[in-house]
């Protein structure tokens, strides 16, 4: 009888290095959303000037100016009923 020739024994899968697993996803999944927490920059404290403490001067420490004590100003206004109206005479004392 005439010998066939018969396929080998099948022996299953080729039996050789594994495909790596592990590989399959690309680990560039994490670095995908961006760091959200540090994009608002930290200068938004800095926004208000503390100048607004020295705004207002400290009032209530000066000392009225003295000019209003030594300049006496006395406006006397007359106005003449009859037509004739003074303009409005302003007498300054000063002080020698």
């Amino acid at each position: 009888m005439e010998q066939k020739e018969m396929p080998p024994p099948y022996s299953g899968p080729p039996q050789g290095a594994p495909p790596p697993q592990g590989y399959g996803p690309p680990p560039q999944q994490g670095y995908g959303p961006p760091p959200q927490g540090h994009y608002p920059p930290p200068q938004q404290g800095y926004a208000p000037p503390p100048q607004q403490g020295y705004a207002p001067p400290p009032q209530g420490y000066y000392p009225p100016p003295p000019q209003q004590m030594q300049q006496q100003q006395q406006q006397t206004t007359v106005v003449n009923i009859g037509g004739q109206q003074q303009s409005t005479v302003l007498v300054q004392h000063r002080e020698r």
